[in-house]
């Protein structure tokens, strides 16, 4: 179609079919940055839930197995603390305070793998199959406060 024709197709108004248009192409705009903002947020979505089914895969031995954990006594407790060297009885430390594994490692300033490494070897050393229970032993032997 050329100029002339378009023009008396519109009734001669070209500037409104203009106006239409940059009207059109802003709310395409809109949509487009919209969809793509949607599109984050489910990639966000995504990644979290891809997180947490590894946790859980990771956790699903101990997740399964709904045992039943008896707190030790204060005087059982304070003799297993004794079996720790000071290091170790720093991990557990900062294992009751909630830190993570890598704040752990950033705390003692060694490797992750190392402070992955003390963990294991405590719950082995204590007999124990979880964190909550290190942190239980912890608060039994008044390492840290509840």
């Amino acid at each position: 179609m050329s100029t002339m024709h378009w023009a008396q197709f519109n009734n001669g108004e070209p500037d409104e079919l203009l106006s239409d248009l940059a009207d059109t192409r802003a709310r395409l705009d809109m949509a487009l940055r919209a969809g793509m903002e949607e599109r984050e947020r489910m990639k966000r979505s995504c990644v979290a839930l891809a997180r947490t089914l590894r946790i859980v895969r990771y956790n699903q031995g101990s997740l399964m197995s709904f045992e039943v954990h008896h707190d030790p006594p204060a005087d059982q407790a304070l003799e297993q603390i004794k079996l720790l060297t000071r290091r170790e009885t720093e991990v557990l430390k900062l294992i009751a305070e909630g830190l993570s594994t890598k704040e752990i490692a950033t705390r003692l300033k060694v490797s992750f793998k190392t402070a992955v490494s003390h963990r294991t070897h405590l719950l082995q050393k204590l007999g124990m199959h979880e964190s909550a229970s290190l942190v239980r032993l912890a608060i039994h032997a008044g390492i840290v406060t509840p």
